[in-house]
Protein backbone atom coordinates (compact mmCIF):
# COMPACT_ATOMS: atom_id res chain seq x y z
CA UNK A 1 0.00 0.00 0.00
CA UNK A 2 1.21 3.28 -0.70
CA UNK A 3 2.72 5.95 1.96
CA UNK A 4 0.17 9.12 2.29
CA UNK A 5 2.59 12.20 1.70
CA UNK A 6 2.88 14.19 4.93
CA UNK A 7 0.25 17.28 5.63
CA UNK A 8 3.06 19.74 6.19
CA UNK A 9 5.35 18.31 2.79
CA UNK A 10 2.45 18.72 0.51
CA UNK A 11 2.06 22.74 1.63
CA UNK A 12 5.82 22.80 1.21
CA UNK A 13 5.33 21.69 -2.30
CA UNK A 14 2.70 23.89 -3.03
CA UNK A 15 4.10 26.71 -1.83
CA UNK A 16 7.81 26.13 -3.94
CA UNK A 17 5.60 25.92 -6.69
CA UNK A 18 3.58 29.28 -5.98
CA UNK A 19 6.94 30.98 -4.91
CA UNK A 20 8.77 29.81 -8.28
CA UNK A 21 5.83 30.40 -10.86
CA UNK A 22 5.88 34.49 -9.26
CA UNK A 23 9.66 34.91 -9.88
CA UNK A 24 9.28 33.45 -13.45
CA UNK A 25 6.20 35.23 -13.74
CA UNK A 26 7.64 38.72 -12.86
CA UNK A 27 10.73 38.51 -15.27
CA UNK A 28 13.60 39.09 -12.91
CA UNK A 29 14.80 36.27 -15.21
CA UNK A 30 15.11 37.82 -18.14
CA UNK A 31 18.32 39.03 -18.80
CA UNK A 32 17.90 41.12 -22.19
CA UNK A 33 18.46 44.56 -21.58
CA UNK A 34 16.48 47.24 -23.24
CA UNK A 35 18.03 49.56 -25.55
CA UNK A 36 18.11 53.39 -24.98
CA UNK A 37 14.85 53.91 -26.72
CA UNK A 38 12.71 51.16 -24.97
CA UNK A 39 14.22 52.44 -21.80
CA UNK A 40 13.24 55.89 -22.61
CA UNK A 41 10.01 55.02 -23.98
CA UNK A 42 9.33 52.85 -20.84
CA UNK A 43 9.96 56.05 -18.43
CA UNK A 44 7.89 58.29 -21.03
CA UNK A 45 4.82 55.92 -19.93
CA UNK A 46 5.22 56.31 -16.06
CA UNK A 47 5.30 60.03 -16.49
CA UNK A 48 2.16 62.11 -16.88
CA UNK A 49 2.24 65.38 -19.07
CA UNK A 50 1.55 68.24 -17.72
CA UNK A 51 -0.23 69.94 -20.39
CA UNK A 52 -2.93 67.15 -20.58
CA UNK A 53 -4.94 65.83 -17.94
CA UNK A 54 -4.40 61.97 -17.88
CA UNK A 55 -2.14 61.31 -20.55
CA UNK A 56 1.28 60.39 -20.04
CA UNK A 57 4.31 62.10 -22.12
CA UNK A 58 4.56 59.04 -24.32
CA UNK A 59 0.94 59.83 -25.35
CA UNK A 60 0.86 63.71 -25.11
CA UNK A 61 1.49 65.69 -28.13
CA UNK A 62 1.87 68.68 -26.22
CA UNK A 63 5.18 70.69 -26.51
CA UNK A 64 5.79 70.32 -22.55
CA UNK A 65 5.70 66.70 -23.28
CA UNK A 66 8.15 66.53 -26.32
CA UNK A 67 10.37 68.56 -24.06
CA UNK A 68 10.18 65.61 -21.41
CA UNK A 69 10.55 63.56 -23.92
CA UNK A 70 13.63 64.67 -25.27
CA UNK A 71 14.70 65.44 -21.90
CA UNK A 72 14.46 61.60 -20.99
CA UNK A 73 16.53 60.38 -24.08
CA UNK A 74 19.48 62.65 -22.65
CA UNK A 75 19.42 61.56 -19.76
CA UNK A 76 19.37 57.62 -21.04
CA UNK A 77 21.96 58.75 -23.03
CA UNK A 78 24.12 59.77 -20.39
CA UNK A 79 23.65 56.54 -18.88
CA UNK A 80 21.66 57.30 -15.79
CA UNK A 81 19.56 55.16 -14.03
CA UNK A 82 15.46 54.99 -14.79
CA UNK A 83 15.12 55.98 -10.93
CA UNK A 84 17.77 58.76 -11.26
CA UNK A 85 15.71 60.27 -14.40
CA UNK A 86 12.32 60.28 -12.80
CA UNK A 87 13.39 61.57 -9.80
CA UNK A 88 14.87 64.55 -11.66
CA UNK A 89 11.81 64.99 -13.27
CA UNK A 90 9.97 65.06 -9.98
CA UNK A 91 12.39 67.59 -8.54
CA UNK A 92 11.68 69.91 -11.50
CA UNK A 93 8.33 69.17 -11.59
CA UNK A 94 7.09 68.00 -8.91
CA UNK A 95 5.20 64.67 -7.76
CA UNK A 96 2.31 65.60 -10.88
CA UNK A 97 4.53 64.59 -12.98
CA UNK A 98 4.38 61.07 -12.02
CA UNK A 99 1.56 59.11 -13.52
CA UNK A 100 1.15 56.67 -10.64
CA UNK A 101 1.65 58.73 -7.76
CA UNK A 102 3.89 57.72 -4.97
CA UNK A 103 2.88 55.21 -2.13
CA UNK A 104 2.28 56.00 1.29
CA UNK A 105 -0.33 56.19 3.80
CA UNK A 106 -3.38 54.68 2.72
CA UNK A 107 -2.54 53.61 -0.30
CA UNK A 108 0.05 51.14 1.50
CA UNK A 109 -2.79 50.02 3.62
CA UNK A 110 -5.17 49.43 0.49
CA UNK A 111 -2.17 47.30 -1.12
CA UNK A 112 -1.60 45.33 2.25
CA UNK A 113 -5.69 44.92 3.09
CA UNK A 114 -5.74 42.02 0.06
CA UNK A 115 -2.68 40.28 0.94
CA UNK A 116 -3.79 40.23 4.69
CA UNK A 117 -7.00 38.62 3.54
CA UNK A 118 -5.42 36.02 1.94
CA UNK A 119 -3.36 35.30 4.49
CA UNK A 120 -5.77 35.04 6.86
CA UNK A 121 -8.04 32.68 4.37
CA UNK A 122 -5.26 30.12 4.13
CA UNK A 123 -4.89 30.14 7.66
CA UNK A 124 -8.06 29.57 8.84
CA UNK A 125 -8.25 27.00 5.80
CA UNK A 126 -5.31 25.15 7.35
CA UNK A 127 -6.96 25.63 11.35
CA UNK A 128 -10.21 24.02 10.19
CA UNK A 129 -8.51 20.90 7.99
CA UNK A 130 -6.31 20.09 11.36
CA UNK A 131 -9.26 20.56 13.49
CA UNK A 132 -11.40 18.11 11.08
CA UNK A 133 -8.43 15.21 11.38
CA UNK A 134 -8.23 15.28 15.00
CA UNK A 135 -9.67 12.73 17.00
CA UNK A 136 -12.84 13.95 18.82
CA UNK A 137 -12.26 11.28 22.11
CA UNK A 138 -13.89 8.09 23.42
Amino acid sequence: MAERVPFALRWSVLGVLIVISLVVGSGVLNSSSASHQERAHAIDTRLKSPDSTGLSVAQSTSASAAAIRADVRSQVNQGRGDDEIIASLEARYGTAVLLTPPGGGLSVLLWLLPALLLIGIVLSAVVVARRRRLPTGP
